[in-house]
């Protein structure tokens, strides 16, 4: 669709709910706003009208002042359900004419425009009797060459399946080529060629595919390290590598290692996978295979602490097994009839409970505690 200036101008846009985006009307009635070739036009007056529940129309008229190739952007703002939003509706180009201002042009003067049957044989007429073309069409009625190509060639091509060729046979071909033998004879001079022998020499008997250096393994990377004649670095040919007592030189004055040889091998521990006789600083133990001999001390346990273990569910180790225990007699509990009750450091908290009941007869059941 396509709009022209003082034309009239109609769009159709909707909302919907934020939240379930069902057709829901605004908040309050929306806007529209022109805008001509990026920039607002407030001369350009739209009007908003709700058609039905979610479904707006906006109407107006083009200015006239608007010419072809005029860029028209429309644009919405509304409210749906205290949601602010805007959205562009409608972008058109202005034309000064619609598809249906053109007029399409009636049979008669289309017909106007063409030659009549009469004009066409009068055009025509002087060609069956100019001398020209009678004269350069007159020799092909009685030309030999013509009549005897149509009687060879057919007047369907048939004749030229006949036609035979002329080419030059498989024999013939083969017989140009050299044979096996021939080829043979002319490179076996290569074997006993001094210039080939000496290009062997000179660069070394090339490598086999299944040995050569790859593209994988000779990058490009590693011949970049070739930077510099071998001659020119020092102990590869041009220059002296040290001797024996240079070396020893270096190792006495320099070597960190061994300047950590600073007393006696006999001096030292002589465990070698048998017993240490004494262990005076504090050593981490990995695992104990042979526990022969170890008691504990006095003191051993005093490291386990006997706070509160809590809940009967939490008492999942040996400690608090014990310390749970103790709490058991040592600590505050309320033994009724029917139920024995422990707590926490708090004397409130409760910490287990124990089902108490009796038969009557003096024999009394005690639950597990929970």
């Amino acid at each position: 669709m396509s709009y022209k200036p003082s034309g009239a101008y109609a769009k159709e846009f909707v909302t919907t709910s934020p939240t379930t985006g069902a057709a829901t009307n605004a908040d309050s009635l929306p806007t529209a706003t022109a805008n001509k070739n990026g920039t607002d036009d407030g001369s350009f007056t739209l009007t908003v009208a709700n058609i039905d529940t979610g479904r707006y129309k906006v109407t107006g008229t083009i200015p006239s002042g608007y010419v072809s190739g005029d860029v028209l952007n429309v644009t919405v703002a509304a409210t749906v359900g205290t949601v602010a939003g805007k959205a562009v509706i409608d972008t058109q180009v202005i034309d000064s004419k619609r598809v249906g201002d053109l007029q399409d042009p009636a049979v008669a003067t289309i017909q106007s425009g063409l030659a009549t049957t009469a004009q066409l044989t009068s055009a025509v007429a002087p060609l069956a009797t100019s001398a020209d073309v009678t004269s350069a069409v007159a020799p092909l009625a009685t030309s030999t060459a013509l009549a005897a190509l149509v009687t060879t060639v057919g007047a369907a091509g048939a004749g030229l399946t006949s036609v035979p060729y002329t080419g030059p046979s498989t024999a013939t071909i083969q017989s140009g080529l050299a044979t096996t033998s021939q080829l043979i004879t002319a490179t076996a001079p290569l074997a006993t060629s001094t210039a080939l022998t000496a290009l062997t020499t000179a660069v070394g008997t090339p490598a086999q595919a299944s040995t050569a250096l790859t593209n994988a393994t000779w990058t490009d990377t590693k011949a970049g390290y070739i930077d510099a004649a071998i001659s020119s670095v020092s102990g590869g040919g041009g220059g002296t590598a040290p001797t024996v007592e240079e070396i020893r030189t270096e190792m006495d004055a320099n070597s960190t290692q061994l300047a950590k040889l600073d007393a006696t091998i006999s001096s030292r521990s002589t465990y070698a996978g048998g017993a240490v006789a004494s262990v005076t600083a504090p050593v981490t133990v990995g695992t104990v295979t042979d526990k022969a001999g170890y008691t504990l001390g006095a003191t051993g346990l005093d490291l386990i602490g006997i706070g509160d273990p809590g809940i009967p569910a939490n008492h999942t180790t040996f400690p608090k097994l014990v310390v749970a225990t103790y709490r058991r007699f040592f600590r505050r509990v309320h033994k009724t009839p029917v139920a024995i009750t422990t707590y926490a450091d708090d004397n409130t908290t409760v910490r287990s409970t124990q089902v108490v009941s009796d038969d009557g007869t003096g024999t009394q059941d005690v639950g597990a505690a929970s």
